[in-house]
């Protein structure tokens, strides 16, 4: 187990300040950032569905606030995820299924990513993996302060990130395959359906925020092809090597419903049902549930991963003779690893921020004195990370009615920002810089209306990637092209 802990260090710390941060790490940094009743502010009406990493954040950020230091905090939960997964495969299974499962996490190139993003998703696996193990210890062995446990912990994961509902669903259907006498296995499925309560309920403000708030109006309908491209993220964008999670989950499936059919001693079909559970659960659920509330994002199913790493791992310790499980494990090994530098040499365009390159090149353009105007607050918070952390000292610039706290996350897209305050002031700038950062969701009509009759494009146009920015020119007044009339002429026009 120390091997796999130490591999996912090194792979979750390797080249991890390497790209720029991307707006959703961004909104994380801002947020950390707020102090007192802001920060409050922000969790509970902004982001909800993972306020409990932006707690954490706020306190972490005294650290630091370097792309590696913000990010190195994700990868801490990841790593503590390691050891769990290791414990739930042993007491649902064997060691050696423990072991298997923590080294396949550790090389996961999924779960490196999210431990290297500066985002709440390691801190909810963490979290549902260490509820897993405390319902385990709380079903087996029972005890009210087992439960008690296993519940605190189970509504911290939800307030890491609501999808956690997901596996408390998964903890609760599982029971019904539980070896027990009917009365035990009622309490246990009133207990477990109790737990799922007061998850629903933490989750409750995530829910209210996404029935008709514009905010989540970029997820859509997954189509068919777009659940089947994403769910490979899951697996490592590898071909073959989500060919062979499939085949090894089909091995532990084919074990489960052995164990039914032949009605074997113990509560083997129990372990098997409650990891095949912990990963089909959250993934067919967040499907179905798109017809409701669209909601299939595939980052927000890395909570599905100990499921998924548990089936693979099973499989694998249960195909066949040593050698044969040997060898599986180690094609498995060999293609995570080109799944892994896959990752590092070409991650996601859109976790590679543009805001590094693009503030260097306008620290080159912009003079004293210039003012700024940003499509929206996000836009602005990426500018401004990345441009007062540049070694010459930046050049003093307006940004006319900037907010200078984020008040509230909804305000977060308001659009135009500045805009208006700047084309009505007494004189009006010189030269104006608009900056549109591509965010999702941003709206709104950028440069805004009258800017057109007052300024003229200047000669300097730019873009990186999502991010743009054009400089404007205020234009002269117009010069009086009627000549002065003559004595006589004026005479005559006034007679």
């Amino acid at each position: 187990m120390l091997g796999a802990i130490g591999l996912a260090i090194f792979l979750g710390l390797h080249r991890i300040g390497a790209r720029a941060l991307w707006f959703d790490e961004t909104y994380s940094f801002a947020v950390g950032k707020l102090e007192g009743a802001h920060l409050i502010k922000a969790v509970t009406r902004g982001d909800p569905s993972m306020g409990l990493y932006y707690l954490i954040l706020h306190f972490w950020l005294h650290l630091g606030d370097s792309e590696a230091t913000i990010r190195t905090l994700s990868v801490i939960f990841g790593v503590a995820s390691i050891p769990l997964i290791f414990f739930v495969g042993k007491e649902l299974f064997d060691e050696q299924v423990g072991m298997v499962a923590a080294v396949l996490l550790a090389v996961n190139s999924f779960f490196v990513e999210q431990s290297q993003e500066a985002r709440g998703y390691s801190l909810a696996l963490m979290l549902v993996t260490l509820s897993t193990l405390l319902f385990i210890h709380a079903v087996r062995r029972g005890g009210k302060g087992r439960w008690v446990l296993y519940a605190l912990v189970s509504v911290l994961a939800v307030l890491a990130h609501a999808f956690s509902l997901f596996i408390l669903i998964a903890h609760a259907g599982a029971t019904l395959v539980f070896r027990a006498s009917r009365a035990r296995r009622l309490r246990l499925m009133l207990i477990a359906a109790g737990v799922l309560l007061a998850g629903a309920l933490a989750a409750a403000p995530v829910l209210k925020l996404a029935i008709g708030d514009e905010r989540w109006t970029w997820i859509h309908l997954p189509a068919r092809s777009t659940i089947a491209q994403e769910l490979g993220g899951l697996f490592g964008q590898q071909g073959w090597l989500l060919v062979g999670y499939l085949f090894l989950i089909c091995i532990g499936a084919a074990l489960f419903v052995q164990c039914l059919v032949n009605k074997e001693e113990g509560d083997k079909d129990w372990s098997y049902a409650l990891a095949l559970a912990m990963f089909f659960v959250p993934v067919v659920g967040s499907i179905l549930g798109s017809f409701i509330i669209p909601m299939f994002v595939l980052r927000y199913l890395t909570i599905a991963l100990p499921g998924l790493i548990l089936s693979v791992a099973v499989g694998v310790t249960r195909s066949g003779a040593r050698w044969v499980s040997i060898g599986v494990f180690v094609t498995v090994l060999a293609l995570s690893a080109v799944s892994l530098n896959r990752f590092y040499e070409d991650p996601p365009a859109y976790k590679d921020g543009p805001w590094r390159n693009a503030s260097t090149f306008f620290l080159s353009k912009v003079h004293d004195g210039d003012t700024v105007l940003f499509d929206s607050l996000a836009t602005a918070v990426l500018f401004n990370y990345y441009y007062r952390s540049l070694p010459d000292v930046p050049p003093r610039l307006e940004f006319p009615f900037l907010p200078p706290v984020l008040n509230d996350g909804s305000s977060l897209l308001a659009p135009g920002l500045g805009a208006k305050a700047a084309l009505e002031e007494k004189p009006l700038p010189r030269r104006v810089w608009v900056l549109l950062g591509g965010v999702p969701g941003a709206k709104g009509r950028f440069p805004p209306e009258g800017m057109g009759q007052r300024y003229r494009p200047g000669p300097v146009a730019a873009a990186f990637q999502s991010a743009r920015m054009q400089l404007f020119l205020k234009e002269k007044p117009p010069k009086d092209h009627h000549r002065k009339s003559s004595p006589a002429q004026a005479e005559a026009k006034s007679s």
